[in-house]
């Protein structure tokens, strides 16, 4: 694909007929998608919008979302996660947010268990470590960049080890004779501990609800023809390192079956940018899309 003196220049369409040159020099959009950086060269981007109305149409492939109205013409919206064998970001954060809901659930049958071992003498086999339990799992390998998740999310840390800690106070009273101490714990986690982590999944569920509907739209030109690709979020406008566009390894340049199938590097960091063939997802989104397209 490329001449052993010059890495520079490399070919936007994959196998498409209609190549166009770019330069890892020149200005690229770098997006995420699910945690990893995507880049499409600058000169094809129209705009960058928030997704407006969209109008789903029938019998239309899974990743094309429907289409949008801007400024009095029609184009397609695909949903790139979708393209990429992803779930789109409205489904992520939907089985998000319902994982969330198990996990309160959880913890108010903790609460009664502790309750029950409190009251009745009942045996507690929850947790003990705020580490241990399932939305602690969760917690402490999730990742986000969004502030607004992780203002909520460094708002659970401390409610969330008191809460735990609770099952040794009261385990700690009730060897030491003190009954009365240990209800009295247990009742004052009930009515203050517990609303309060009740407030926060509520919270961080709305959170995650708002982040869904935040989802930005790429327009660009490909082939002659004008789409939308939806995207988690634009990063930055930057050259890549000069010399670092390639091909992904054993995905040439010939070959036409993977959606990404080149690679760069940031400028700003070495990062790596996945380079997707814009020219592969217009012809595979159906001849509808240039038909709206050229309306």
């Amino acid at each position: 694909m490329q001449n052993d003196g010059n890495k520079e220049m490399s070919a936007v369409n994959g196998s498409s007929g209609g190549n166009q040159a770019f330069s890892a020099q020149e200005p690229w959009v770098l997006f995420r998608l699910n945690n990893q950086t995507f880049g499409i060269p600058a000169h094809i981007t129209q705009e960058m919008i928030s997704i407006p109305e969209v109008t789903p149409v029938p019998r239309s492939p899974e990743s094309v979302r429907g289409v949008i109205n801007l400024r009095g013409s029609v184009i397609a919206l695909i949903d790139l996660r979708i393209k990429l064998n992803q779930p789109s970001l409205a489904q992520e954060l939907g089985e998000m947010i319902s994982h969330l809901g198990q996990r309160e659930q959880e913890h108010n049958e903790w609460m009664d268990a502790l309750e029950a071992h409190v009251r009745e003498g009942a045996a507690f086999t929850q947790p003990r470590s705020p580490h241990e339990c399932a939305f602690g799992k969760w917690y402490d390998n999730f990742h986000t960049d969004n502030p607004q998740l992780l203002g909520v999310l460094l708002r659970f840390d401390s409610p969330h080890k008191m809460l735990h800690a609770l099952a040794d106070k009261v385990e700690g009273m009730l060897n030491r004779g003190d009954h009365a101490g240990a209800v009295a714990a247990v009742e004052e986690a009930r009515h203050g501990l517990m609303p309060r982590l009740g407030d926060l999944f509520d919270e961080l569920k709305r959170s995650l609800t708002i982040a869904s509907r935040q989802e930005i739209a790429i327009v660009v030109e490909q082939d002659n023809t004008v789409i939308a690709i939806t995207v988690d979020a634009v990063d930055a406008v930057e050259s890549l390192q000069a010399s670092s566009v390639e091909d992904l390894p054993g995905r040439g340049s010939l070959d036409d079956s993977y959606i990404v199938h080149m690679l760069g590097r940031r400028s700003s960091n070495g990062d790596p940018v996945l380079i997707p063939d814009l020219g592969k997802i217009v012809r595979e989104s159906s001849e509808y899309v240039r038909n709206l397209s050229n309306n």
